[in-house]
């Protein structure tokens, strides 16, 4: 552009507005903190900045939610702070008392409100549901709706739903007895953009109910069940044939679930495309699944080429064809848990780690015929964070001393070795040396750490068997501990050694 053409365009050609000029220049603001300067500059600047500051309000304490309470409580004649307020999330707080809840009233343009409850007193419950039940009504822009751990009255999902019919996400765990096929049904007529929903530990909500939202049409991006009532053949199979939106699916407790869930697809091609049929799933979760074989593991990983979290605890059929199988996943892989596999060997587990070379979570126990061997193979994952080898009882020093020397010692942070009964003092004192990043430790009923007196007042426990130290700060005192107590025992061996007790020295 020349410049006499520069000159001829008027400002209002580049932006229509001063506000919208101060909005583009906000959008390079990253810190949520660093909104608050901008507040006083001007009124356009105010209008500017106010909704990107409070449209999700930072409660990192209960003070500050106080704080927030309060504010909205107390609207100052010019600004009116709650029609800001765009996501809410309470989850991280156990307890919040009903009257504070019902200060959200004004709070009408919510987005987005995730609450928990995790206290067991009764009267807490009741408050907080009947406070529930007034409050979200008043909410009619919601799009995501997670309320977890609360016993939630009749009432409260029916009237949540009908006033808010672009609900994409809701989450219903442990709600109680309230919640049944009845309800979503319901959720069926008034959400038809649901996507996203989680179900556990719902006695009332069965497979059936679920496998009428599909075949009304829902296509779940998300869907988590739990229990025999609700993972049943023919729901899991629904899903599997009819939904290729499917990208994070969790079928916890699965008991009755068998290789009928995951019938063959053929050669698995979208129609005119070429692409596996789930080529969208990225999270499969299924555990304490005693008939599920080899034969749908390799169905799931032809049709879902891109899985990066696998978890199949308590699968206890799958044998190394099935890790064969999970190993063309490669680097896709990221996390793996296969707990409780008594038929897995060193053969299945060397595959998986020389494809799989991006894993960063592990979980193994309880797997008899896989050795150190395969174990110390592990050091040359180089993304590797979490380690846990529950019951693996044969894992020896030779194995923690190969992790320590291995490529995975700067990376690992957090290690397990529950019942491992072959590990010493002195090579998980090696391997803590080798382990800058580690913050997590758990020796828990690991012989040699057992009874230890040096570590025993350290933290505080359930029960004299625990050893779980987490923190940085605390597993390096276990480490400076472990040394204390290897030198003690070297120091009693060489006085022993001198000073042998009189029935040991020779007449």
């Amino acid at each position: 552009m020349s410049a006499s053409e520069h000159e001829c365009q008027t400002p209002s050609e580049y932006v229509t507005s001063t506000l919208e000029l101060v909005e583009q220049i906000l959008s390079y603001v990253t810190g949520h903190h660093d909104f608050h300067p901008f507040l006083g500059i001007c009124k356009t600047w105010f209008h500017a900045s106010a909704p990107l500051l409070w449209r999700e309000p930072e409660l990192s304490s209960y003070g500050r939610f106080l704080q927030l309470v309060n504010t909205i409580r107390s609207p100052t004649p010019f600004v009116d702070y709650s029609k800001y307020i765009k996501i809410l999330s309470l989850e991280q707080f156990s307890y919040i008392p009903g009257e504070r809840l019902e200060a959200f009233f004004p709070c009408t343009n919510i987005r987005a409100f995730s609450l928990s409850s995790r206290t067991d007193d009764r009267d807490f419950q009741v408050s907080m549901a009947e406070s529930l039940q007034f409050l979200l009504p008043h909410f009619t822009k919601l799009d995501k709706l997670d309320l977890s751990d609360i016993k939630l009255l009749p009432e409260t999902v029916p009237h949540v739903v009908a006033r808010n019919p672009n609900l994409r996400t809701i989450g219903l765990d442990f709600c109680g007895t309230h919640i049944s096929d009845m309800t979503l049904a319901t959720i069926g007529d008034h959400c038809p953009q649901l996507t996203e929903l989680s179900l556990l530990e719902l006695a009332r909500v069965t497979g059936q109910g679920i496998l009428s939202l599909s075949r009304r049409g829902f296509r779940f991006v998300t869907l988590s069940c739990e229990g025999p009532h609700q993972i049943t053949n023919d729901m899991v199979s629904a899903i599997w044939t009819s939904n290729h939106r499917i990208e994070h699916l969790d079928l916890n407790n699965a008991t009755d679930l068998t290789d009928e869930g995951f019938p063959a697809l053929g050669s698995g091609a979208l129609e005119g495309t070429g692409l596996r049929y789930h080529q969208n799933l990225r999270t499969l979760c299924i555990s304490a699944c005693p008939d599920i074989s080899d034969d749908s593991i390799e169905e799931i990983v032809r049709h879902a080429p891109h899985l990066s979290i696998l978890r199949l605890p308590q699968c206890i059929l799958l044998t190394d064809i099935s890790l064969a199988a999970i190993s063309t996943l490669g680097s896709h892989l990221c996390d793996l848990d296969l707990r409780l596999m008594p038929f897995i060997t060193d053969n299945g587990l060397t595959q998986i780690i020389s494809q799989c070379t991006r894993l960063k979570s592990l979980e193994l126990g309880h797997s008899p015929q896989i050795t150190s061997s395969s174990i110390a193979k592990l050091a040359c994952l180089t993304d590797l964070q979490v380690l846990s080898l529950m019951e693996m009882t044969n894992v020896c020093d030779k194995a923690v001393y190969a992790l320590a020397d291995g490529r995975m010692a700067n990376t690992l942070r957090e290690l397990y070795l529950i019942r491992c009964r072959q590990p010493t003092a002195i090579a998980v004192h090696y391997l803590l040396d080798r382990c800058p990043r580690l913050v997590c430790l758990d020796v828990s009923l690991v012989p040699t750490f057992h009874r230890s007196p040096v570590l025993s007042g350290l933290t505080p426990r359930l029960n004299d068997a625990q050893r779980l130290y987490m923190g940085k700060s605390l597993v390096d005192k276990v480490r400076k501990a472990i040394g204390i107590e290897i030198a003690i025992r070297e120091h009693l061996d060489i006085l022993v050694n001198l000073y042998p007790s009189q029935q040991d020295q020779p007449s």
